[in-house]
């Protein structure tokens, strides 16, 4: 084969497929937009502060991860399993593993406390198990389980209803909810010391660089006789092809291929902030109870990770979920107004504005009954896969043939493989 398959898209995905199809000693050409690989998994260095772009915490527990990435070289920090629930009067601690502990602070009942004491069995199950599990609304799933409907409010839905950008939980099939909360229990959220680019490098480490390249949009797919056989670039530039793969958000994919992609997603926005003090002892993350409000989850970076603020400073991410379209200085000033209330000895008044970062496709929603609706990789274009996976591939008898798999670590908006790790 003379010509590489080309990539589009420098995310995740597309440096995943371009590793697997270099270890199988397969050509690729790999384009990308934007000036510097990685997608949403970039670090920027703003006043001496590491911010990361958009994602700022993988599961370590992904089994997927842990075949494409070293973690124990990554340094990777994990949040504690105890997380903060702000109730309008203050914070509870809760910790699946010590659940009696909000017992005995009255913030959970018996009942509640022994259903969360027997969570950790309940999603212990295989991942074919939780395949194999009808298909239906989160809150229809822990109702028939005899969750306690206030285990859900206190618990469930701020703490899990966040991560899943679905507060509620009614929007999201009790198979995804089930695959997170397996993650959550064998495992942490983590971030590496040196900010989630360090997975990007680490992906692209063994790549040829001249094979990258930067600052190329891809605007045309090229098509011979039906089949697709190459890309046009920005530039008028073209690059003749075997095959391609579409490795970008889907809004793009659907673009460039002219297919069906997953229309209903979720948006989500991240501010950072310098605080003249850490907005909390310690390194849990902090999350919004049944009051009413914006902010959903608070990090004290600094104290995870004091590598990612200079000497003596301190760095908060404040997380909210949809794209609020009012300017990055008035959602900043209007999240510090509402953290007052969490943080009355912090100062939030002082709080310093760093960056903010709208991910408006955060995730793909995923309600019961998604997975049998979602359109394939595989496309009825001969030569042209559309894929948020890293794929597998060989090649014989001349021909390049692919096997998918589920996502390295994470954004999988059309899969063959709906239980997929992912980004938090």
């Amino acid at each position: 084969m003379h010509e590489p398959v080309v990539i589009v898209g420098g995310g995740i995905a597309g440096l995943v497929c371009a590793r697997n199809l270099h270890r199988a000693g397969v050509p690729f050409s790999l384009f990308e937009a934007a000036d510097e690989i990685g997608g949403r998994l970039r670090t920027d260095e703003v006043d001496g502060f590491r911010l990361n772009r958009g994602v700022d915490f993988v599961f370590d527990a992904s089994p997927n991860a842990a075949s494409q990435l070293d973690f124990a070289s990554l340094d990777m920090r994990p949040l504690p399993h105890a997380i903060s629930i702000f109730t309008g009067q203050g914070f509870q601690v809760v910790d699946w593993a010590k659940p009696l502990r909000a017992l005995r602070d009255k913030y959970l009942t018996v009942p509640e406390a022994f259903k969360l004491a027997n969570w950790q069995g309940d999603v212990s199950r295989s991942i074919a198990e939780i395949r194999g599990m009808e298909d239906v609304p989160t809150p229809e799933m822990l109702h028939s389980r005899h969750y306690p409907e206030g285990l859900s409010e206190k618990y469930f839905m701020p703490y899990l209803g966040t991560l899943l950008f679905d507060r509620d939980l009614g929007a999201t099939s009790c198979r995804q909810f089930m695959f997170l909360c397996k993650l959550l229990v064998a495992g942490s959220r983590s971030t590496p010391a040196g900010g989630v680019q360090e997975i990007t490098k680490r992906l692209a480490s063994d790549l040829p660089r001249y094979q990258i390249h930067r600052n190329a949009r891809v605007r045309e797919i090229l098509r011979d006789g039906g089949r697709a056989s190459g890309v046009v670039l920005d530039t008028n530039e073209r690059a003749a092809a075997p095959c391609v793969v579409i490795a970008t958000d889907a809004l793009t994919a659907a673009s460039l291929s002219g297919l069906e992609t997953v229309a209903d997603h979720a948006s989500a926005t991240t501010i950072y902030f310098e605080t003249p003090v850490a907005c909390m002892d310690g390194a849990a993350q902090a999350f919004r109870g049944s009051v009413e409000g914006c902010v959903e989850e608070v990090v004290p970076i600094s104290n995870l990770v004091p590598e990612c603020a200079p000497s003596g400073r301190h760095l908060a991410a404040v997380r909210l979920l949809g794209n609020d379209p009012r300017t990055d200085d008035a959602l900043a000033e209007a999240a510090k107004s509402e953290l007052e209330r969490w943080f009355p000895k912090a100062n939030v008044p002082m709080w310093k504005m760093l960056k903010v970062y709208r991910l408006p496709f955060a995730t793909f929603r995923q309600p019961a009954g998604i997975y049998a609706r979602l359109p394939h990789n595989t496309t009825d274009i001969p030569g042209l896969d559309v894929s948020h996976t890293g794929i597998a591939v060989k090649e014989s008898d001349g021909h390049i043939h692919f096997m998918h798999a589920s996502s390295a670590m994470g954004k999988v908006i059309i899969s063959d493989d709906p239980l997929n790790d992912y980004l938090a």
